[in-house]
């Protein structure tokens, strides 16, 4: 087949100017021949770069915004162009697919409507790709570029690159296992319990000696906890690590060693907040952001306070994720205090179920 055989034709209206562009209907091999790689991959997590654009193929070009999505290899079925087979895609890896999407605030800044009269729209504009993340697998049907993979399709139809593999005898893709409530046993261990009733059991490790209070995303799909260690110089055990777990994995988080006393959810359970610092007459808090499925670091930033040293330390920026971890204005946060010290609102730590709990953690940044 010929590329031009079998057109399909996308018309894009901007105002009174109208500009036809020719579509290929792609068949199954033309992809495979044309792709640098074939593989099937679930989605780690989805990107708005924020940076601006106007659509790369389509003329006259529209307004557009540079999505990122990072993949997680699943399976590679063609990786091509790479002579050298240790520079090839290996299972489990990550690869970054860019793609765009419409940006419709400046569209309408650059088409403003008349008075009284609604807002105008974009017609026959091509597609575009939208990803949720921990979704999949995908197939998909990528060329390498020297920034990542961009859609084997081109990016006015790039939909006909990636394509979810759903068994057909399910209605709705399968959703992520969702937690009713989590506590801790008399061993100290964590006991998650599922929306259907299944138990799974988040056991110590090491040296650890208990977890503190755990608490669960919005959404019901994550449960998270601070692993209490003893050390030498303390009567009381302290938080050195932030254990999470989804999906079936157990994932551990331990930044720069530090105590982790303050931590919670971000952007609906998909990223992870905490802040590190000494036991006692710490000088700065150390900060980070870390995306839950792939434990990659989003973000970190290192907040001085006054202290015996510097009674007014210099003033840095904070990100949002960041004031509102310190202001603790959301019930997903914990803060563990050592055993001696109580707050006028504190109770003994139980292993009481803790519910599900609602989380309004937002960042503005990265």
């Amino acid at each position: 087949m010929t590329s031009l055989a079998s057109p399909a034709v996308a018309l894009l209206l901007a105002g009174l100017v109208a500009s036809p562009q020719i579509g290929r209907i792609w068949t199954f091999n033309d992809r495979m021949a044309e792709s640098d790689l074939v593989a099937l991959a679930e989605v780690v997590e989805s990107r708005d770069t924020g940076r601006q654009a106007r659509h790369p193929d389509l003329r006259p070009g529209f307004p557009v915004v540079e999505m990122e999505t990072e993949f997680r290899v699943l399976a590679v079925l063609e990786d091509a162009g790479r002579d050298d087979a240790t520079s090839r895609v290996a299972v489990g890896t990550s690869i970054v697919l860019h793609h765009y999407r419409f940006d419709r605030e400046q569209w309408l800044r650059e088409n403003p409507s008349e008075p009284g009269k609604p807002p105008g729209g974009l017609v026959n504009g091509g597609s575009q790709l939208r990803f949720e993340t921990g979704a999949g697998p995908f197939l998909l049907f990528l060329v390498r570029t020297a920034r990542g993979y961009e859609p084997v399709t081109g990016h006015t139809f790039p939909t006909h690159s990636a394509f979810w593999l759903v068994d057909s005898r399910l209605e709705t893709p399968p959703r992520p296992e969702q937690f009713e409530s989590a506590d801790r046993d008399l061993d100290g261990h964590l006991t998650l319990v599922t929306t259907s009733g299944r138990r799974v059991t988040v056991r110590k490790k090491g040296e650890q000696t208990a977890f503190a209070d755990p608490a669960i995303s919005r959404d019901g799909t994550v449960v998270a906890a601070q692993a209490l260690f003893p050390t030498c110089c303390t009567s009381y055990d302290i938080p050195l690590e932030l254990v999470v777990y989804t999906r079936g994995t157990e994932r551990r988080f331990k930044g720069t060693g530090l105590p982790i006393f303050q931590w919670g959810f971000a952007d609906d359970g998909r990223r992870i907040a905490y802040g590190q610092e000494t036991v006692h007459f710490g000088c700065v808090t150390h900060y980070e952001l870390r995306d839950i499925l792939s434990g990659r670091l989003v973000e970190s930033v290192d907040v001085p306070q006054p202290c015996g040293q510097d009674m007014n330390p210099p003033p840095v920026e904070i990100p949002d994720w960041v004031a509102r971890l310190r202001a603790g204005r959301h019930p997903g946060q914990r803060r563990t205090l050592p055993r001696d010290v109580r707050l006028a609102d504190d109770v003994p730590a139980v292993a009481n179920p803790v519910q599900r709990q609602v989380v309004d953690v937002v960042t503005t940044r990265a």
